[in-house]
């Protein structure tokens, strides 16, 4: 055993003292370009050990970091600790030769002890395997790893790639909140497990608004949340020592009247005052935009609402002087209030139709006043025809009282009229016996224009109306008509017979005026009467009459 090891020996003594040709001879071939520092029978001894082949703990005597990784059972090399290191980098093959051959895209990244998963899928290998992301000291010092090439020295931790916007303000575990697919949204955090819970428009807020970010430093913790003021600027300028919570939600700044009850102020809100916006009444005031909630003038409605009547009852004692309470309230401007407005303590009381008619049909604007003021003072009401067309166009403008309306017609209705039968005693024309009877629009028929008769210049006579039966027979009469007929009756009952030449005496009272006057002697219609025979061979013919 002794004799073979001396051989062994001085079989490299023999080596050792040859020159450069015979180790040529004796050596595989060139080194990498890696090793190439150590060429040289010489420096064999660095990789090699006497009668055995390269052994791993040679090569991590350069290759510390990467021993330190293999012995702490961390990375890749740690899973091939069954093979050698020769198995995969193989030497002597020359400057050219690439110690590493390997497809990184076919590497089960999951050897490496950090799996690829959601973003880092998609990665080339050097935007994660570069100096910049080297995060062990000891490799990015080392002489013998060369930093733009080496696989060793990242973290697993993710502020060693991406930077963190949070500033290490929460820890560096970014899983707990966000996920490897996207950073946005965070998943795993709620703002419901801080001390400040999102709740109404806080949560549609973009985070850098409160937490700083682009212009701004980026904070996460020691924000001062506990007043309203410490986010918000104060509209009022600090006019309400309340807490805005007292007022306003988080619901929307707008949404102030959940919290805020009107009614404690010295005006409450009533009627349609309780839906109008705030800032009707409460505007920006000029050259600020904030809102004014101090308001001098609210005792009369024309504080805030303009006059539309334009003055007319400044001088009135009803309604107040003429403010609007009088006649309006919080309910509605229109209609006018009733009973709050009472027309009965005006000049012109409503009665009858007059109640129901809309107010803007008599109150019409006028110029004086503006084009959507109503007119209500100084308004003609003596007569109807002011407002009223006159139908009978002047007709009784003659009469007595001027030829008013009311003598006929009244406030129930124009039809039908209030002048009655018995109210045409006093006319020229009194109304007697059948004429009682008969319609208005019998006699008074409409004319040109569509207008009625009711005045004549003349007073009429029968034949104005009445067809002559008699064919003129008795135009000659001066009584006319009335010398026979009534006007209760058409009957002759007021015809003497004994005045005319034929007195009737005996049966011949008995026989009726057709029995002499036959019909249709004169023309179809019509009584004969002048020109009657009077001889009894006139009628007779010669038969017993009785």
């Amino acid at each position: 055993m002794k004799r073979r090891r001396s051989i062994r020996f001085f079989f490299w003594v023999l080596v050792f003292s040859w020159g450069s040709d015979a180790g040529a001879q004796i050596s595989p071939g060139e080194l990498s370009a890696a090793h190439a520092a150590l060429e040289g029978l010489g420096n064999c001894t660095a990789c090699h050990t006497l009668g055995k082949s390269v052994e791993e703990a040679r090569c991590f005597v350069c290759h510390t970091e990467l021993g330190k990784r293999v012995r702490a059972g961390k990375g890749y090399h740690a899973t091939l600790r069954s093979q050698a290191c020769v198995q995969c980098h193989k030497e002597h093959h020359g400057r050219e030769f690439t110690l590493i051959r390997w497809n990184a895209k076919s590497l089960d990244h999951r050897l490496t002890g950090f799996e690829l998963v959601g973003k880092h899928r998609s990665l080339e290998c050097r935007a994660c395997h570069n100096p910049s992301h080297i995060a062990d000291r000891e490799v990015a010092a080392s002489r013998t790893t060369a930093p733009e090439r080496t696989y060793l020295g990242l973290s697993a931790s993710c502020a060693s790639c991406h930077r963190d916007p949070h500033g290490g303000s929460l820890g560096a575990e970014c899983t707990k909140c966000h996920t490897i697919d996207a950073w946005k949204p965070a998943p795993g955090f709620t703002h419901d497990r801080t001390a400040f819970p999102l709740s109404g428009k806080h949560r549609t807020v973009r985070c850098e608004l409160c937490h700083g970010g682009a212009a701004k430093p980026v904070r996460y913790v020691g924000l001062a949340f506990r007043a309203c003021a410490d986010c918000h600027r104060d509209p009022h300028s600090g006019k309400f020592k309340e807490r805005c919570e007292g007022c306003h939600t988080t619901e929307g700044w707008e949404s102030a009247g959940r919290g805020f009850n009107h009614a404690r102020t010295r005006f409450p809100l009533k009627g349609k005052h309780a839906v109008v916006a705030c800032v009707r009444c409460h505007p920006a005031s000029s050259g600020a935009q904030k809102a004014r909630f101090v308001v001098a003038k609210f005792s009369r409605c024309a504080d805030c609402h303009a006059t539309v009547h334009g003055g007319q009852f400044a001088s009135r004692r009803v309604g107040g002087g003429g403010d609007c309470a009088g006649c309006h309230n919080e309910q509605g401007w229109r209609p006018s209030v009733i009973p709050g407005f009472d027309h009965g303590t005006t000049r012109f009381p409503l009665r009858g139709r007059h109640a129901a008619v809309a107010c803007v049909i008599c109150h019409v604007p006028q110029k004086r006043y503006g084009p959507t003021v109503s007119t209500v003072s100084g308004m003609a009401f003596v007569a109807c025809t002011p407002c009223h067309a006159d139908v009978h166009r002047g007709q009784f403008a003659s009469r007595g009282d001027g030829g008013r309306c009311e003598s006929c017609h009244g406030e129930g209705g124009f039809r039908p009229s209030t002048y009655l039968a018995s109210a045409h005693a006093g006319a020229r024309f009194p109304l007697e016996g059948a004429h009682e009877a008969v319609p208005c629009d019998r006699c008074h028929a409409a004319g040109s224009g569509g207008v009625r008769t009711f005045r004549w210049e003349k007073l009429p006579r029968c034949s104005s109306c009445h067809r002559d039966v008699h064919g003129g027979e008795f135009a000659s009469l001066r009584a006319g008509c009335a010398s026979c007929h009534s006007a209760r009756a058409w009957g002759a009952t007021a015809y003497d017979h004994s005045r005319t030449r034929f007195r009737l005496d005996g049966k011949h009272r008995l026989v009726s005026c057709a029995g002499c006057h036959r019909t249709g002697v004169v023309h179809e219609g019509t009584w004969r009467f002048q020109g009657t025979p009077v001889e009894c061979a006139g009628c007779h013919t010669g038969r017993r009459t009785g």
